[in-house]
């Protein structure tokens, strides 16, 4: 399992590589909505420390079925999770959230697609291009006027 490696960072080696687990709890970079997976639940219940029902763990896609190549600490702009320019808007491979392309200090030069917000609101919010509720997805589109 990948570990955080980035070398002027305190959290070297006790947190999970942010390019290879992007939104799941135990990594090292803020996370608007962390995912408890699988993997987090594992870690407190290998400790010791902590009697865990793994089914109880979130749905985690982050990297779902993307093959060895999703592991190499690169940036596969190819897959979903990651992306090449910065600052642009997207939708979440679940179509919960919607994700800007942002950098940090675990993701050295790659780009990845972060949650933003949630699509789903517990009161109804619309404007101009946006209806925001609690049956909403975030679907990504293109506009063209003729």
């Amino acid at each position: 399992m990948p570990l955080e490696n980035k070398e002027k960072n305190e959290l070297v080696g006790t947190h999970l590589e942010k390019l290879a687990f992007g939104d799941e709890l135990m990594v090292s970079d803020r996370v608007i909505t962390p995912k408890f997976s699988k993997i987090s639940l594992a870690v407190g219940k290998d400790s010791g420390w902590y009697e865990i029902d793994l089914n109880l763990a979130d749905l985690y896609t982050w990297g779902k079925e993307k093959g060895c190549e999703y592991f190499s600490g690169t940036c596969p702009v190819n897959l979903p999770e990651f992306c090449d320019q910065i600052e642009s808007k997207s939708c979440s491979e679940d179509h919960l959230y919607v994700t800007e392309c942002a950098k940090s200090q675990y993701t050295e030069s790659c780009g990845i697609n972060k949650n933003l917000y949630s699509c789903k609101l517990h009161h109804s919010v619309k404007d101009d291009r946006f209806y925001f509720g609690e049956d909403s997805v975030c679907l990504k589109s293109e506009v063209s006027i003729l």
